[in-house]
């Protein structure tokens, strides 16, 4: 896992994506549900490669590369969605749910609970994964915003739409902390959630709307990961 997040985190392809890899370590046993995600997941950060560095040298192709990007993390993100589709249907139990939790400080926030923290992981980063996608689009669309496509689960989106299903993947993974940081799971909860908590923070800090939602959550959520030695999500360092 860690190989496949430091790619991600430096936006460099990673031999995990290779085929042999996808295949040979599960000749014999079923991978766990993270492990599975992962390898649905390891192709992207070839395509954020791309993005860094095929896109600035196309110079006058530059807006036909961008298109073939969107339409690479379009597939991605389809890709996950399908991945998640299948494993749902082969888990029938309730796999989260809402939950209340009150401070001792004061204050009753809304979090999302899980049933182990393997499951907690793997929708968390499930989402993180979408929201680095759909952020990316953001941002090309951002850049040629005469591009326009039809793929998205076969409806037209527009950067506004992207938008709103970004913030939604942020709060989901921001809700989901407070299961993530409990103290029973001592470094396992903390040391997996840098990387999409700060993923979901600074898309809920690019806009206003996103920042409103933002003060509506659990402020204390980034005060604890500072003090457990996340870093600061502000910042970017939650990796």
């Amino acid at each position: 896992m860690c190989q496949i997040l430091r790619a991600f985190i430096h936006r460099k392809p990673t031999f995990f994506a290779d085929e042999p890899w996808l295949t040979l370590p599960f000749q014999y046993h079923q991978p766990a549900p993270l492990q599975s995600l992962l390898g649905a997941a390891a192709h992207i950060p070839g395509v954020l490669e791309k993005v860094d560095v095929i896109l600035p040298r196309s110079c006058d192709r530059a807006a036909a590369t961008a298109d073939q990007l969107i339409t690479e993390l379009l597939a991605s993100i389809l890709r996950l969605k399908t991945w998640h589709n299948s494993f749902l249907a082969s888990t029938p139990e309730v796999l989260y749910c809402s939950r209340n939790v009150e401070h001792d400080f004061g204050g009753t926030f809304e979090s999302l609970w899980y049933p182990s923290l393997g499951i907690a992981n793997m929708f968390v980063y499930f989402w993180a994964f979408q929201l680095l996608c759909l952020n990316e689009i953001r941002d090309l669309l951002d850049r040629f915003p005469h591009l326009k496509h039809t793929v998205h689960d076969g409806a037209a989106y527009s950067a506004e739409a992207f938008r709103e299903e970004c913030l939604e993947l942020s709060t989901c993974i921001y809700k989901s902390m407070e299961y993530l940081l409990r103290t029973d799971f001592m470094l396992y909860g903390i040391s997996s959630a840098g990387f999409p908590l700060s993923i979901a923070y600074k898309t809920l800090q690019s806009d206003a709307e996103g920042q409103a939602i933002l003060e509506s959550l659990d402020h204390s959520i980034i005060t604890r990961c500072k003090i457990r030695g996340v870093g600061d999500c502000a910042d970017g360092l939650c990796v």
